[in-house]
């Protein structure tokens, strides 16, 4: 089981790795003037989510071998019971007299019955809950990279607006500098 823990911790390290990537890769991007748009390499971004695509199902695999791990036992519960309730039968039919050791077999038989169902809805319920934790970090940690590649977008622009609004009023200082002088050469 602490196989499992480390390969899925490494999966989720693995799913923020290439999250960053992507984000970098955004980052890098050129700007598109006058926009609030990059403009991205779309093989790079395609490959990046590709892998982030095959790396989601190998969490999605673990859930589902949890899940036939729950089966399985539950498969070989209704077998034992099964089992148990045919050496009950057996019993009933050679020992008329003996009503209690029936009764004991299918009690035994429905309490490892209900006990296989309890242990299968908890293993089904922990699988849920497991895909939905990893599933909400993912979404956490895509909108808290959104958010910085938005504000470091939003600065850039702002420095690009700035610096173009210095650049146009010193163009236009020039010009009336350049009339002035003119007009004074009469």
């Amino acid at each position: 089981m602490d196989y499992e823990k480390n390969d899925l911790g490494r999966s989720k390290i693995e799913l923020i790795r290439l999250v960053e990537i992507l984000q970098d890769e955004i980052d890098q991007s050129s700007k598109v003037p006058f926009s609030s748009k990059v403009m991205v390499n779309q093989e790079i971004l395609t490959d990046i989510i590709n892998e982030i695509v095959q790396a989601v199902p190998e969490d999605f695999n673990t859930a589902q071998y949890v899940l036939a791990e729950r089966d399985r036992i539950l498969e070989d519960a209704n077998s034992e019971y099964n089992r148990i309730k045919m050496e009950a039968e057996e019993i009933m039919h050679s020992q008329v007299n003996e009503h209690t050791i029936v009764r004991a077999a299918e009690d035994k038989a429905r309490d490892i019955v209900s006990k296989a169902q309890s242990e299968a809805k908890n293993m089904r319920l922990a699988a849920r809950d497991y895909a939905y934790s990893l599933l909400s970090d993912l979404e956490k940690e895509l909108q808290l990279r959104s958010n910085d590649a938005m504000a470091a977008f939003k600065k850039d622009m702002e420095d690009f607006e700035a610096g173009y609004h210095q650049s146009i009023e010193s163009t236009t200082q020039t010009v009336r500098e350049n009339i002035q002088e003119l007009a004074n050469m009469k």
